[in-house]
């Protein structure tokens, strides 16, 4: 069986990862996320499994503790939905971009739209 560390330990270092989950989100650099995840998921579990075995005594001296985790958790919450819209309006500024290349098209003689599909704007120099 393995020692679990104490609670006052778990939860420093689950806050001292959020903390650190925040500043990259800030800085904008995701590589660090998975591993960050990870580290959050098993403190996450630590503090799952303390509530379970620690007097509620115990736990009630952790409170402001606790509730600064809730607080980042929530922050940081916030920083990853706003990572992820703007990812996706990137993505979809860069796909409309990329639509209205295949979209040019050029008029007959009539004033009629010609739709040229799959092909580039050329410019030839005449004079």
């Amino acid at each position: 069986m393995t020692q679990t560390p104490p609670l006052n330990q778990t939860v420093t270092a689950l806050t001292e990862t959020l903390l650190e989950e925040k500043k990259q989100l800030l800085k904008g650099v995701f590589d660090d996320l998975p591993s960050i995840n990870k580290k959050k998921s098993h403190y996450m579990a630590l503090l799952e499994s303390a509530f379970t075995t620690e007097s509620p005594q115990i736990l009630s001296a952790y409170k402001e503790k606790l509730s600064r985790i809730a607080k980042l958790s929530k922050e940081n919450e916030k920083l990853l939905s706003a990572a992820k819209s703007g990812t996706n309006a990137a993505i979809t500024r860069i796909r409309s971009l990329l639509d209205r290349e295949k979209t040019v098209g050029t008029y007959t003689q009539s004033g009629y739209k010609l739709q040229t599909h799959d092909a580039g704007v050329t410019r030839e120099k005449i004079a």
